[in-house]
């Protein structure tokens, strides 16, 4: 069977993608996760596993298989060894290909926005135009989740800095402090 991808865009963290298969008569539904990676991998997650389509009382619609219909279905997957989940929506096909959009449905929380933030704080107490450098770009939300950084500074009140610093995510809303560490 033939596959192709056509992506449809990112929007903030949800994704949309047109996946569709050649006029074979049997469905190949490895296209989903193969589909969902191939828009999400630029933000770091890797799909895993994709859940059951919906159930057998919703395919007998005319006798027309799931993906004909439609329907949602959870991908799990990991975002720098964080569990994450994607919501996946099918649509019925439309001339041969088979609509799939995708969200994150984990939140995430934007480390690089962390960094300048960081920066910004640490400027503001400490002078030297301080830098914030930070292993992980994009992780899921978890209260106490730490995220390992470095913080450099050629002068200030603090004479020069070079020393690790974690960004630690304190609740459910992304709210986080910075871990100096001495």
């Amino acid at each position: 069977m033939a596959r192709c991808l056509r992506s449809a865009g990112l929007v903030a963290v949800g994704f949309a993608l047109t996946s569709c298969a050649a006029e074979a008569p049997a469905f190949d539904p490895s296209i989903i996760p193969e589909a969902v990676q191939a828009e999400v991998v630029s933000t770091g997650i890797v799909v895993g596993e994709c859940g059951e389509p919906p159930p057998a009382d919703q395919e007998q619609a005319g006798a027309r298989p799931w993906w004909e219909l439609g329907g949602e279905l959870i991908c799990s997957g990991t975002l720098n060894g964080d569990p994450v989940e994607l919501l996946v929506t099918t649509a019925p096909p439309i001339d041969g290909a088979i609509p799939v959009a995708a969200e994150v449905a984990t939140p995430l929380f934007d480390v690089a926005a962390a960094e300048s933030a960081a920066a910004a704080r640490l400027n503001a107490e400490l002078g030297g135009s301080p830098e914030v450098d930070c292993l992980e770009r994009l992780v899921a939300i978890a209260p106490g989740r730490r995220v390992e950084c470095r913080v450099t500074a050629e002068g200030g009140t603090a004479g020069p800095v070079d020393q690790p610093l974690d960004i630690v995510i304190l609740d459910t809303d992304g709210a986080w402090e910075i871990d100096l560490a001495p």
